[in-house]
């Protein structure tokens, strides 16, 4: 589908990109999208989704579930250890995905990391295993 996502700042300087050149905003972001590129589970970066109640949210990954012809959404909340992020993009975001019909587990995978506790490969595979493939 052609689509306009996210822009980035013209102050971001990351260069963070996938295997197949897609730029992404973290290096989780990357290593997520490398395993779903690996695996060859078609996704989109920061495709817009409107929810009401608040306007188009950019989930990290917009995935096609093959097999099951679904739409899953995949948010990765990095900064956990930073309140304004916890507060106004996590906590708030999850509200109005439930809101909309976006229920963990069916149509909205979410992982977590802090500085302490970063994600893992292991986790991501066994992601991709149980809801992707």
């Amino acid at each position: 589908k052609p689509y306009t996502r996210k822009p980035f700042d013209i102050e971001d300087n990351t260069q963070y990109y996938t295997n197949n050149g897609v730029r992404m905003r973290s290096k989780s972001e990357v290593i997520i999208g490398n395993a779903l590129e690996a695996r060859n589970i078609p996704y989109l970066p920061e495709f817009p989704v409107l929810l009401t109640g608040y306007g188009y949210v950019f989930p990290d990954f917009y995935i096609l579930n093959v097999r099951l012809r679904k739409v899953i959404i995949w948010e990765h909340h990095g900064l956990l250890d930073e309140s304004d992020y916890r507060e106004n993009n996590f906590l708030r975001k999850n509200e109005l995905y439930l809101a909309n019909g976006y229920m963990p587990g069916d149509n909205l995978i979410q992982t977590f990391e802090s500085r302490k506790h970063p994600l893992g490969t292991k986790t991501i595979n066994t992601i991709i295993n149980k809801y992707l493939v």
